[in-house]
């Protein structure tokens, strides 16, 4: 999804890859920076985030949609485009 992504909004794919000791200190120190430092925003890495990129997670909506009756308002595929053209909108290119 992140190659994905890099694709659709013309940025560099990722190339390198870092252990997730690596990235977790890394986020670790981020964090405590951010914190101790006045005006500063979100971190731009966090441990919660490195999680995320790290563990593969999917979801089963099996039992919600068989159980309750849920649909989900929006596809995977319609969501992503919606993400796409967002970001597009609200963050214009640089360069």
């Amino acid at each position: 999804m992140i190659r994905r992504v890099a694709i659709e909004l013309e940025l560099p794919s990722p190339r390198k890859k870092i252990s997730y000791k690596t990235a977790d200190a890394l986020a670790r120190i981020f964090e405590l920076l951010f914190r101790v430092l006045p005006g500063m925003p979100e971190p731009p890495l966090t441990r919660y985030s490195v999680s995320l990129l790290a563990n593969s997670t999917t979801l089963d909506i099996s039992a919600a949609r068989n159980d309750l009756g849920y649909k989900p308002r929006i596809a995977v595929e319609e969501g992503f485009v919606k993400f796409i053209n967002w970001w597009k909108n609200t963050h214009p290119i640089q360069g």
